[in-house]
This record gives C-alpha cells, sequence and structure tokens, in this order.
C-alpha cells in the first residue's frame, strides 16, 4: 500500500517495494513458527496454502496480535459450523472496539498532538502530568480498541486468535501491567527471549556464583533480572531506534528487575511497619502506584526529544504551578475540542472505564449483554452504534493505527 502512494504521488523508490515484507508483526509470528517447528514443539506444515492462511491471516497483518501456529491453525484448518451466539459475541466487541477506536481514541488524537508539540522546558508539571495521562488513555484506546476489532472479525469467521490485552490498569505492579498489556509481544518474548537467556550456561554460572558469594536471593532472582533488562531493551529497540525509546525500555526493564532484587526487604519493612499487603485500599494503592509508573514511562516515549521529557517527568515533582497550568489546560481544550466532541470523548470514556472494570470482575461482557432481554439488548447495541456515528461527524484525525507503524 506504501508503494502503490509513492507510485501516484510520484514518490516511488524500488525500495518502497520492500517495506510491507518487514511487517513487525507478520516477521514476529514466521520466526515463532520456526523456531516451534527447529524446537520440534510442533510438526512442520507441508501444506504450502495452508501454512500461507497462517501467515497472512487478514486480520492480524496490521498490529497483530502475534499467534502461534498450534493454537491458529487449529481453528484455521477445522471445519466451521456457523454459531450464532459466538458470532454475535465477536459482533459486540467489535463495537466496543469500535468505541474505543473512534469514539475515544480519535476524539482525543488532535489534543494530544497539541500538548505534546507545545511542551517545552518552560511548562509547568501539572501539564506534563495531563499530557501523560491524556497520552495513556489515547494509546490504550488505540491500541486495545484496534486489537477488539480485530479479535472481532476474526471471531465473526469463527476463529478465535490470541487476547493481547486483559484490563491493564488494573495491574498491582508493572511486572503485572507487562502481563496484561500486548499480551502476544510479552508471551513472544517470553519463550523466546527470556527463557532461553535465563537458562544459559553463562547466565547458570553467574547466578551460582553471585548466590554463593553475595547474596542467595539475588542468586536466584539474577536469571530473572537480567532477562527483564534484556527484554525490555529489545522492545524499546523494537519501537524504535532513539534515544526515547531505548531509555523507556530500560526503565520498565531495570524498574521490573530492581522490584525483583528488593522484593524479600520491602516485604520486611512493610511488616514491621505494620502496612497491610492485602485487602481493597492495598490493592487500590497498588494499583493508582503502579498507573502511575506506567504514566511516567509512557513521559519518557511519548516525545521525540528525550531531554524535554526528562524535564517533564522532573516537573511534575518540582513545578506543579497550578495557577498557570488551569490557563493553559483551558486553551488546549478550546483549541483541541467542541463541546460535542468533548461529549463524545467523555461518555466513551465511562463505558470503556465500565466494560473493563466488568471484565476485570471475571464476566464475560458481550455474553452478559446477550442474555439481557431485547430491548435492553438493543439499547446497548443502538447506543453504541450512534456513539460511533457522533464521532465520525466530529473527527478531524485518526483513522489509522498507531501499533501500524511498529
Amino acid at each position: 500500500l506504501r508503494a502503490i502512494s509513492d507510485i501516484t504521488s510520484g514518490d516511488f523508490h524500488p525500495v518502497s517495494i520492500l517495506f510491507p515484507l518487514g511487517i513487525s508483526f507478520f516477521t514476529f509470528q514466521s520466526v515463532s513458527y520456526l523456531l516451534d517447528v527447529y524446537n520440534k514443539n510442533i510438526s512442520p506444515e507441508k501444506n504450502y496454502f495452508k501454512f500461507l492462511l497462517f501467515i497472512s491471516w487478514f486480520p492480524q497483518l496490521l498490529q497483530g496480535p502475534i499467534n502461534r501456529f498450534e493454537t491458529l491453525s487449529k481453528d484455521l484448518f477445522s471445519p466451521h459450523r456457523f454459531d450464532y451466539n459466538a458470532f454475535r459475541r465477536a459482533g459486540i466487541l467489535l463495537l466496543f472496539g469500535m468505541v474505543k477506536k473512534y469514539a475515544l481514541a480519535d476524539m482525543l488524537v488532535d489534543g494530544v498532538n497539541l500538548m505534546l508539540q507545545d511542551i517545552n522546558e518552560t511548562t509547568p508539571g501539572l501539564i506534563h502530568l495531563v499530557s501523560m495521562f491524556t497520552y495513556t488513555i489515547w494509546q490504550y484506546a488505540d491500541f486495545s480498541g484496534g486489537i477488539d476489532m480485530v479479535l472481532g472479525v476474526s471471531g465473526m469467521f469463527g476463529v478465535g486468535m490470541m487476547p493481547n490485552f486483559r484490563q491493564p490498569f488494573f495491574a498491582t505492579s508493572l511486572a503485572d501491567f507487562w502481563r496484561r498489556w500486548h499480551i502476544s509481544l510479552g508471551a513472544w518474548m517470553r519463550d523466546y527471549v527470556f527463557y532461553p537467556l535465563a537458562i544459559s550456561k553463562p547466565i547458570r554460572r553467574m547466578s551460582k556464583f553471585t548466590g554463593g558469594r553475595i547474596n542467595e536471593h539475588l542468586g536466584k532472582v539474577l536469571p530473572a533480572v537480567v532477562g527483564n533488562i534484556v527484554v525490555f531493551l529489545l522492545v524499546g529497540l523494537w519501537h524504535g531506534a532513539t534515544p526515547n525509546f531505548i531509555l523507556w525500555g530500560l526503565y520498565n526493564g531495570l524498574i521490573i528487575a530492581i522490584s525483583e532484587i528488593i522484593t524479600p526487604s520491602y516485604l520486611k519493612l512493610k511488616s514491621r511497619l505494620h502496612i497491610r499487603v492485602d485487602g481493597k485500599f492495598a490493592y487500590i494503592r497498588s494499583v493508582l502506584f503502579t498507573f502511575f509508573l506506567v504514566l511516567i514511562g509512557n513521559g519518557i516515549e511519548c516525545r521525540e526529544n528525550v531531554f524535554v521529557s526528562l524535564r517533564g517527568i522532573l516537573g511534575v515533582f518540582t513545578d506543579f504551578n497550578l495557577g498557570s497550568s488551569v490557563t493553559m489546560l483551558k486553551e488546549f481544550f478550546s483549541e483541541s475540542f467542541t463541546l460535542t466532541s468533548a461529549a463524545i470523548a467523555f461518555v466513551s470514556f465511562t463505558v470503556v472505564l465500565w466494560s473493563d472494570i466488568v471484565r476485570e470482575k471475571g464476566i464475560n461482557l458481550e455474553q452478559r449483554i446477550i442474555d439481557q432481554k431485547i430491548v435492553l439488548r438493543w439499547s446497548v447495541y443502538v447506543f453504541l452504534i450512534m456513539l460511533v456515528l457522533f464521532s465520525f461527524t466530529r473527527v478531524v484525525s485518526g483513522g489509522g493505527f498507531a501499533y501500524a507503524n511498529y
């Protein structure tokens, strides 16, 4: 598509035709197949057209998820019978994905871009914090909305795919967050980078030496510490070989590694201070603290200039400046939103938050809606559809998916 666009605009270069071959999700899935065959975890597929179908199953090409042959092939290659109930569940998931993408992410994108472009070294810390928050919500709505749409479309064909999100903002630690965000990439890195590295002979020797000579706990967690740092450095490089993405990757890897190292001491300190580690208040505290760590990480990677990012994060702690921040925020919102688009974004945010709360409780939201009486069920359908249609009348930017660029 990029090559065709270049041809029609007169900017065609022969190299352009090679870009589609490097789509990372396509590449990840191909590599996982090769490694699984090499390690004899799966039998090689002898039918080239079946293999081609697995590699090029159309919903997954733009932004994943990164599926495994052993699971996706079961649905792709098996005889299909139309399941009306499964079709409806997939359709509802598709609708929720459209709300996330079109009625929330695309409503926010202009405001996010404006805030990130206008921020400089004199910008108050509160503005930096608000920009991190809106960027995080936009990123989640754009990516997870796209994935919901992908899973919904594939499900309507009777083909299940690997989930990619599990309410990440209810995570109680940064490690838990990454088990809930971009699950298929995390699983790929775990199986093909983390585990092979952690059980390699040099790491095992280093772990044994550290446990015997320095600290037993450190020796036990050393493989995980090294593995996490390497994995997140690679994830940062995958997002982009720029200083901000590399620093963002190291930030996440180091935070998780440090938490592994200090966990026993941290639990002892909590016990001595009589701080509860369970209960509703402890859960809410952990969720809020984890979300703040995610905001800081996104504050590193959301701007092209890493020094502006670091100054902004420092300003959150040292230069909040509430008075001037309120004035700047009014200007940002008046330039980025009309009353209608702000209302659509707010209602959509409420819908997304509610749906995530319901799912976090272990409720199958799609089936719960289907089980309602026809009036209530169709009221939900019409409400979601109208929310998406209203967003189409107000959107200025958007349309594409951010993770299609990786």
